[in-house]
């Protein structure tokens, strides 16, 4: 029989290379979220770094990620169109998998032959990505991902690029595919996945390595995970309390702080009925107020002792006595659900941030012991030590704190002396 009267599978397959200039396949961008625009233009960014923008790398596992992040920006009837016109070169069931998108109905991936899936995408770019990238760019404009972001930014007064970066930050949470493509890049420095995202976001180097300082708000906070080596997926990534507020979506500051405090209980006991301590709490009330009133920084209160001895009704009083509003940092319930060790710390950094700017507060974190990290001693019987990276910590808190805040403890043992 005539090959050239009917192909076998495998000569169909021949064909391929002589498939006509296909046609363009997006939808109206402006129509599209501003969530789906970016995760597109960040998968495609994924996809050329190393090329120089000329070139998407393909892959079974990339080609099906890239394909989910860029399909809310595609027109499924125009790209149905292309394909049926191009029928010769494709398998029946990725002509009906794209039927299917068509009409709303269930698309599954793996109904599409992976040579298939190459094709459709080398079609989607075929400009070359640095073309299809600034054709997303152009109907995103780079605003916040969503209300949560806005809010953050608001809230902290955060620079463009540490809004990219939190927006980053969201879609890395909230995106399965996304991640997925992260993960194809290799282990390396932090100075190189620095440039990698550099050119991802499309922002200046200086302005990200400068976002990117532990002493910036966005690490300073607690609210991202940054690793010296890795993959461009754990790099940086949202830490816990950061999860968390994602999870919640607070759209304004009030939120926020909802998430991250709740207001003291009235006080069930006035100081008078702490006659033994009547006298500094006097003179610890008067500080916290003044301290709020002047605006001075690093003024914080220790209250320790064993269970059941008033600690708490002691700083409810103190709070009362001074005339300021009490709020407390939020911990997890009986079932564990709410803010980890770290997310309380982050949480308690955060509130600071936020109540400075309303003044007239100050600020409660009970059963500090839980969230101190600790190291055995030398011998079994000698007591926990506080770990060194968390001394600096907490001694840049304590000396920097705008708000006052009341520390209360059973125990001390994991506190360094200073």
């Amino acid at each position: 029989m005539n090959d050239t009267v009917m192909q076998s599978a495998p000569s169909r397959r021949r064909a391929r290379g002589r498939r006509p200039q296909p046609d363009a396949c997006f939808r109206e961008l402006g129509t599209v979220p501003v969530e789906a625009l970016r995760l597109a233009r960040l998968a495609v960014g994924v996809l050329s770094l190393g090329t120089g923008g000329r070139d998407l790398l393909f892959g079974s596992s990339r080609n099906e990620a890239l394909f989910r992040l860029l399909l809310p920006v595609l027109d499924p009837a125009s790209l149905l169109a292309w394909a049926e016109r191009n029928a010769a070169i494709l398998e029946d069931d990725t002509i009906q998998g794209l039927v299917r998108l068509r009409d709303g109905r269930m698309f599954d991936w793996t109904d599409m032959d992976s040579d298939d899936a190459r094709t459709l995408l080398k079609q989607v770019a075929r400009r070359g990505p640095g073309a299809l990238r600034r054709q997303l760019a152009e109907a995103d404009q780079n605003g916040p991902v969503s209300p949560t972001v806005q809010a953050l930014v608001d809230a902290l007064q955060l620079n463009p690029t540490e809004q990219q970066i939190l927006d980053f930050l969201a879609l890395h949470y909230h995106s399965d595919a996304l991640r997925q493509l992260l993960r194809t890049r290799p282990d390396v420095s932090a100075r190189s996945n620095r440039e990698c995202l550099v050119e991802l976001l499309e922002v200046d180097s200086r302005a990200l390595a400068a976002a990117l300082q532990g002493k910036a708000p966005l690490r300073a906070l607690g609210l991202l995970d940054y690793r010296e080596h890795s993959d461009l997926e754990d790099f940086i990534r949202p830490s816990s309390l950061l999860r968390h507020v994602f999870d919640t979506e607070c759209p304004d500051s009030e939120s926020l702080l909802s998430l991250l405090i709740e207001p003291v209980p009235t006080a069930d006991w006035a100081l008078a009925d702490f006659p033994h301590l009547r006298a500094a709490g006097d003179q610890l009330s008067e500080a916290l107020a003044q301290a709020s009133a002047g605006d001075v920084p690093g003024i914080n209160v220790l209250l320790y002792g064993p269970p059941g001895t008033g600690k708490t009704g002691f700083a409810r009083a103190l709070v009362a006595e001074s005339g300021l509003r009490g709020y407390l940092v939020r911990s997890s319930d009986e079932d564990g659900e709410g803010l980890s060790r770290r997310g309380r710390l982050s949480a308690f950094l955060l509130a600071q941030r936020l109540l400075a700017r309303v003044g007239g507060s100050v600020l409660l974190f009970d059963e500090v012991e839980d969230v101190f990290e600790t190291r055995s001693g030398p011998f079994g019987w000698m007591p926990p030590v506080p770990e060194n990276r968390q001394k600096g910590w907490m001694n840049r808190t304590l000396e920097e704190n705008p708000v006052p805040a009341i520390w209360i403890t059973n125990e001390t043992q994991g506190m360094d002396l200073a």
